[in-house]
């Protein structure tokens, strides 16, 4: 158990407030834990004991994050957690404890789910949450949906950027800055402005919330409106401390994050030594492409060229690490005037920069507009 004050994510003195950034004040030293000293803790408790937890209860206000959740998923197989603030008295102990006095061989997942229930019948406050989390679903189903959701966003937040900020106001929210995840896909969906894939990759992620959260509830405030856990989502300012401290953020959340914040054309950018300057009819070009999508692990990507317009060829790229893939166009004899270029690969992916530069080295820059998968360099 986790047991104590707490108001969210970040430590003192960010988010803004005076609250308590973290958890399980202690009030002698006034100091408390932050939630990624508790991530570390558990992870040394589980590398040094070989244990992994069958519940971690979160009774403290305000930590039923994602954030949280991918804190403790390695951890733990269910998190119980609030979104909201608790009220004072917190969880109702007899009552769930009793559910192992009545059935002593009673499963982690129900104890979980019963705990949840016990809570919530124990308020009547408006502003009561809980969610039961089952983490292994959050860590194979619900973390890759969530990326995919948000590489779709990243990619099309430029495009439709008036739309995606006016849903993001009509999402329900718990501070400025928590938005429920789930009510924000749900938003998503049902937008016809909003290109299919888009509303494909939220309806994605909306068909395995049952899986992963398995049991909530909450009081009127946030009825209609809540799925269980909140994200980090703020309208104008990114906080660099999300970034430096929330092992979250290892993920893909918060490059559409800074992409929302400052919502720049996605484009394709492209390096490369012109050809009529170049002359080089011995070395080759290297083509190196930053994939976001499903082809970022199996690495069936390929680079397509043409020096005539009519007739392409397709040359390997080699997966070398992380999103990045490297190939090499073959020389090309001095009479070229057109080099075009493009990406093929296995799956649906999207990519967001290629580079091309001859082994020479680099002259100049060419931007593609947004969207674009075609590239024509120029030379003569």
């Amino acid at each position: 158990m986790l047991w104590d004050h707490g108001s969210g994510i970040f430590r003192r003195g960010e988010g803004g407030g005076m609250g308590v950034r973290g958890v399980c004040l202690d009030s002698t030293s006034g100091r408390e834990l932050k939630i990624w000293e508790v991530g570390d803790v558990l992870s040394d408790i589980k590398a040094t004991y070989n244990v992994t937890f069958d519940i971690i209860g979160v009774d403290v206000c305000s930590l039923g994050a994602v954030e949280t959740a991918y804190e403790l998923m390695d951890c733990a197989d269910y998190m119980i957690a609030s979104a909201d603030e608790e009220p004072d008295w917190g969880w109702d102990y007899t009552s769930a404890l009793g559910e192992i006095e009545a059935d002593p061989n009673i499963s982690p997942r129900d104890l979980a789910v019963k705990a949840t229930i016990h809570f919530l019948a124990q308020y009547s406050e408006d502003y009561v949450t809980q969610a039961t989390v089952y983490l292994g679903a959050f860590r194979t189903q619900y973390l890759p949906a969530l990326n995919d959701m948000a590489d779709t966003l990243n990619y099309y937040m430029y495009e439709y950027r008036y739309i995606i900020r006016s849903i993001r106001n009509q999402t329900h929210t718990y501070t400025s800055e928590r938005v429920d995840i789930g009510d924000f896909a749900q938003h998503l969906r049902a937008e016809s402005q909003l290109p299919q894939q888009l509303r494909d990759k939220a309806s994605s992620f909306l068909a395995i919330l049952n899986d992963t959260v398995i049991e909530q509830g909450c009081g009127a405030t946030h009825l209609g409106n809540f799925y269980g856990m909140y994200i980090y989502f703020p309208k104008s300012y990114y906080r660099e401390t999300y970034t430096n401290y929330i092992s979250f953020s290892s993920q893909r959340w918060d490059e559409f994050l800074r992409r929302y914040i400052n919502p720049t054309p996605m484009g394709v950018v492209i390096e490369h030594t012109p050809l009529r300057d170049t002359e080089d009819i011995q070395n080759g070009y290297f083509v190196v492409a930053d994939i976001v999508g499903d082809s970022r692990d199996d690495g069936n990507v390929s680079v397509v060229y043409t020096t005539n317009g009519v007739d392409f060829t397709s040359a390997p790229m080699n997966h070398i690490g992380g999103a990045t893939f490297r190939g090499t166009i073959p020389p090309q004899n001095n009479d070229t005037q057109v080099l075009t270029i493009s990406l093929a690969w296995t799956g649906e992916s999207l990519f967001t920069l290629i580079f091309m530069r001859s082994v020479l080295g680099t002259a100049s820059t060419k931007t593609i507009s947004s969207r674009s998968s075609m590239v024509k360099l120029w030379g003569g």
